[in-house]
C-alpha cells in the first residue's frame, strides 16, 4: 500500500493497529541503571578492572572538566588513649587535593558494505570492540606506567614490589597473601588481582570460599600478584559509546600522526563504499594513597 499509494495521507492510517503503552518491565534496556553496573554489562565480566573500580569511590563527570578528590592522611599513631583529666595531644594530619582529569580509550574498525549486508560482521565487530575495551582497561589500570597527557597512571606506578616468600608451595602462598593484605590494611580490606591461571589456583586451593575477592585478569603478568585496598581508588568512568559513519575520511594507520594526511593511506568511506565503527570510553582513576596498592612476584 505504501509503495502504490505513497502520496495518499490516508493510506498509512489503514496499516495502523491498536497498541498498549510500554512499561518499565517491558523496556528494561531503556531504564536508568547504575553507572558501574552498566560498565560491567557493556565491557563484560572479562574486565577485572571494572570490578575492582566498583569497590572504590565512584565519581561522575556531570559535565565537569576535572574532579577534586580530597586525600587525607590516616595515622593510628596520632590517636592515643588519654587518662582522665590529662590533656589530649594535638596532631596535624596532612591533606592534599588530588585531581582526576578526563581521558578516553578509543578504537576504529572499517567494514565494507558487502560485509555489512551479507554477514553478521557488524554485530561481531561491535562485540569484539566492547570486549577489547574491557581488556585495554585492565592493561592500563594494573600496569606501572606514569601518567601522561593521554592516560592516567597505572595503579602500580611508583610502587616497588615486596619481597616474596621463598620456598614455594602452599606455605609460601599463604605468607604472600598475608603480607599483601597487611600492606594495604591501613586503607582497607584487600582485593587480589592476578593472571587468570594464578587466580584460578588461589580459588581452587582454598578449602572454603576465599575471605577476600580474587579476580583474574589478562592485564596482569603471570609472574605478578597484586593487592588493592577497597576504597583505595577513586574512578570516573563513562559508558562505551559506538558511532558509525559512511562519510568519514580515515587515516588507515594503527599509529596515525597528528597530520592525518601524512599517513600511508587515507580513505573516504563514501568513496570506498565502507562504514567506520568507532568506540569511545571515558575513563580515569586515581590512587588515593600509596598504601592502597601492593604487589609481589610469588615463587609458588
Amino acid at each position: 500500500m505504501r509503495r502504490r499509494f505513497g502520496d495518499d495521507p490516508l493510506a498509512s492510517l489503514i496499516l495502523r493497529a491498536a497498541t498498549s503503552p510500554l512499561t518499565i518491565a517491558q523496556v528494561g534496556g531503556l531504564a536508568q541503571v547504575d553507572l558501574i553496573d552498566s560498565i560491567l554489562v557493556l565491557v563484560g565480566r572479562i574486565s577485572a578492572a571494572a570490578q575492582v573500580l566498583q569497590t572504590g569511590l565512584q565519581l561522575r563527570w556531570d559535565g565537569a572538566a576535572s574532579i577534586g578528590v580530597p586525600m587525607i592522611e590516616t595515622n593510628a599513631s596520632k590517636v592515643t588513649f588519654v587518662a582522665e583529666g590529662a590533656p589530649i595531644s594535638v596532631s596535624a594530619f596532612s591533606s592534599l587535593l588530588a585531581t582526576i582529569t578526563p581521558f578516553k580509550l578509543g578504537a576504529i574498525c572499517v567494514l565494507t558494505s558487502e560485509m555489512l549486508t551479507q554477514t553478521n560482521a557488524e554485530a561481531l565487530v561491535t562485540e569484539v570492540l566492547r570486549r577489547s575495551v574491557g581488556l585495554s582497561l585492565d592493561n592500563c589500570l594494573f600496569d606501572s606506567t606514569a601518567a601522561s597527557s593521554a592516560r592516567p597512571a597505572g595503579l602500580r606506578n611508583g610502587i616497588a614490589a615486596l619481597t616474596a616468600t621463598t620456598g614455594g608451595g602452599n606455605a609460601a602462598m599463604v605468607a604472600d597473601l598475608a603480607m599483601l593484605a597487611a600492606a594495604v590494611a591501613p586503607i582497607g580490606p584487600p582485593v587480589f588481582v592476578a593472571a587468570p591461571e594464578r587466580a584460578a589456583r588461589l580459588k581452587i586451593q582454598s578449602y572454603s570460599p576465599p575471605p577476600y575477592p580474587i579476580f583474574g585478569s589478562p592485564g596482569v603478568a603471570p609472574t605478578d600478584l597484586i593487592a588493592i585496598a577497597e576504597n583505595g581508588v577513586a574512578s570516573a568512568l563513562g559508558q562505551p559509546t559506538f558511532d558509525a559513519s559512511v562519510a568519514a575520511a580515515l587515516g588507515m594507520d594503527t599509529a596515525p600522526p597528528a597530520d592525518l594526511m601524512g599517513t600511508t593511506s587515507v580513505k573516504a568511506m563514501w568513496q570506498c563504499d565502507s562504514q567506520a565503527i568507532k568506540v569511545i570510553l571515558d575513563a580515569s582513576w586515581l590512587r588515593r594513597d600509596t598504601r592502597a596498592v601492593a604487589w609481589l612476584q610469588p615463587s609458588w
